[in-house]
């Protein structure tokens, strides 16, 4: 087995660990400040005298529900053109799980909105 080869496998595993490893100290960072803005975000509305009659009109609001369809829809179409493009059979099933969850999650959020509206407006919020 020639030697350089394998040193050339070795190295781009490690070249591939080390691009993985940057991507998660770029998108936890992100991720954190994100989830981080729509905490304080929902606190400042809560703490205001009329907060929860603000969350209310925003998450029950029919742009609400219309927006979380079109990002749900447009996340599984994302999914299923990387499902179409991948290579191998094992990367074709990963894509195709994630298609099926996009959209089981889409069905979810339909359910859900207006159940939780009408509990919020049945409480008097």
């Amino acid at each position: 087995m020639d030697g350089g080869l394998l040193l050339g496998a070795v190295g781009g595993a490690a070249r591939a660990n080390q691009n993985k490893a940057k991507i998660v100290k770029i998108a936890v960072p992100v991720l954190v400040l994100a989830v981080l803005a729509v905490l304080v975000t929902a606190a400042a509305v809560s703490m205001a005298p009329d907060g929860p009659a603000r969350l209310h009109a925003l998450f029950c609001s029919k742009n609400f529900q219309v927006m979380c369809v079109v990002c749900q829809i447009n996340m599984g179409c994302l999914f299923a053109r990387e499902a179409a493009r991948a290579r191998t059979p094992a990367a074709r099933r990963f894509w195709a799980v994630g298609v099926v969850a996009c959209f089981l999650e889409l069905a979810l959020k339909l359910y859900t909105i207006p159940v939780v509206c009408r509990a919020a407006v049945e409480d008097g919020a």
